[in-house]
């Protein structure tokens, strides 16, 4: 959040802030020549040690002589003594060389050969006994301290140009910080001269912005940018109570907006139950003429039957059964979705009935899956679809006329592709097919068919999902109904 000050505020800060720019400009100058003379001093030291290593790396040579004529306690300390002083010289160099590549190579070359030579030495010295193969280490390691040397002399030699480089841009980026010093306080004497004008300015400029928003807000017009907070005090609180009067006016009103959302879906909701009420009445339209009696009815259907079996006529024995079936189903479902298994049992006895109907006009081939579990459909789902088949798509075939049923159990769904090879649906036709209509049906037409529109509107009512329902029609060469069903587990609600 940012904080706001006052008109005062502002001019104590500017006399502060160059006053402090001041100081500051003397202070980085006397820590600069400070800093200048210490690092000067520091190269200095750093090359007076570099200077000594080819003397030490000689000392050490000649000690080294000594005590392979005779290991004497004094000689081995004056060598692990050089030794030390040589790594540590060359460690409080390692940092500063870091940036150039000769320097680097050098130093790289001389710390390797003088740690392979404090191996030696130490495996030398622990040795009782010369052999011949402690001869040629000694050899070797004589010859060495001859490239140490000149190993720590190129050293020196890059290192010091190396530091008088450095130096020389130290000089330069202090002289560039004093010219910047100076720069920074010219700019600021003016920064100084021009605020007072400034700073009227901006407060004419802020109180003009004030009167033209709350015109706006007085206006009606809410939805217009926060002001902008001033950076003065006196007139940030004016803004801010501006701000959030415009916040809370715009957040009451999108209350408003929402309330009136949700009724509005509450609504809906409520107009979707309804409908769904009416489609599944109209659907059970004939089932709701046969309750008036349906003792009777099965009475008198079982007593068919009997007599038809003491006659041994078995296709009339096969249609009662079909028509109980169908009948008992459907009385029982009363509109809850039922088991995909349920359905189809109740579609063969119509199946029956159709093909004992048609003779031989009509072949009906139904493929069904075993794993049908999990699956339930609004019940008389699927005979609707079969009587259209056989009312608008076979009506006029004399012979050939076939109706598959197939249904295929995917991993979470089932398909259920209803196809006859009737004379098809123009194509004009079946775009208006699910188009909303305010025809009504007559009572012939309820009784024949509650019609592909009702069964597309019962499913997306009942899984709360769309196109579950789709047709797709070639004109002489038949016509497709496919069903999608959406798994359904651990439902017991509505399940008959």
């Amino acid at each position: 959040m940012r904080k706001v000050k006052s008109i005062k505020f502002r001019l104590i800060f500017v006399f502060v802030t160059l006053s402090s720019v001041l100081f500051t400009g003397i202070w980085v100058s006397i820590y600069t020549n400070n800093k200048m003379r210490v690092e000067y001093n520091e190269y200095v030291k750093k090359n007076r040690d570099l200077n000594t290593i080819p003397i030490k790396i000689n000392e050490l040579a000649t000690r080294f002589d000594v005590m392979t004529r005779q290991k004497d306690m004094d000689t081995i300390q004056r060598i692990n003594t050089l030794n030390s002083e040589i790594t540590t010289i060359l460690a409080s160099i390692r940092a500063d060389i870091e940036n150039d590549k000769n320097s680097v190579m050098n130093f790289r070359m001389l710390s390797n050969m003088h740690a392979y030579h404090q191996v030696k030495v130490k495996e030398i010295i622990q040795e009782q006994e010369f052999d011949t193969e402690s001869y040629v280490e000694v050899i070797y390691i004589k010859g060495l301290f001859s490239y140490m040397n000149r190993l720590s002399q190129s050293l020196m030699m890059s290192y010091l140009e190396y530091s008088s480089d450095e130096y020389a841009n130290m000089m330069a980026e202090m002289k560039n910080n004093q010219t910047t010093i100076n720069i920074v306080l010219i700019g600021l004497g003016l920064f100084s001269i021009a605020f007072v004008s400034i700073l009227l300015r901006d407060i004419f400029r802020t109180l003009k912005e004030l009167s033209i928003t709350a015109k706006l807000l007085a206006d009606g017009k809410w939805h217009i940018p926060d002001i902008t907070a001033p950076d003065y005090r006196e007139l940030s609180y004016v803004a801010g109570a501006f701000n959030k009067m415009k916040e809370y006016i715009i957040i009451y009103m999108n209350q408003l907006k929402n309330k009136a959302e949700v009724e509005r879906q509450l609504q809906t909701q409520k107009m979707l139950t309804i409908e769904k009420e009416k489609l599944l009445k109209e659907s059970q339209l004939l089932n709701l003429q046969m309750q008036m009696n349906p003792h009777f009815l099965f009475n008198t259907l079982n007593m068919i039957g009997r007599t038809a079996m003491l006659e041994e006529n078995e296709a009339t024995v096969k249609l009662i059964e079909s028509i109980s079936v169908m009948l008992r189903f459907n009385l029982e479902s009363e509109g809850k979705l039922v088991p995909l298994k349920e359905e189809l049992k109740a579609l063969q006895g119509y199946l029956f009935i159709q093909e004992m109907r048609f003779q031989d006009r009509l072949t009906i081939q139904l493929n069904t899956s075993d794993s049908l579990d999990g699956y339930v459909i609004p019940p008389m789902s699927l005979q609707p679809v079969v009587e259209n088949c056989l009312i608008h798509g076979l009506f006029d075939s004399k012979s050939d006329g076939k109706i598959e049923i197939d249904v295929q159990v995917n991993k979470d769904s089932a398909e259920i592709f209803i196809r006859d090879n009737g004379i098809g649906i123009p194509e004009e036709k079946l775009n208006q097919l699910f188009l909303p209509t305010n025809e009504k049906k007559t009572i012939e037409q309820k009784k024949t068919s509650i019609g592909l529109a009702n069964v597309k509107k019962r499913l997306e009512l009942s899984f709360g999902q769309e196109s579950l329902l789709q047709v797709k029609s070639t004109l002489t060469e038949g016509t497709e109904v496919q069903i999608r069903l959406p798994k359904v587990i651990q439902r017991s609600e509505g399940i008959a």
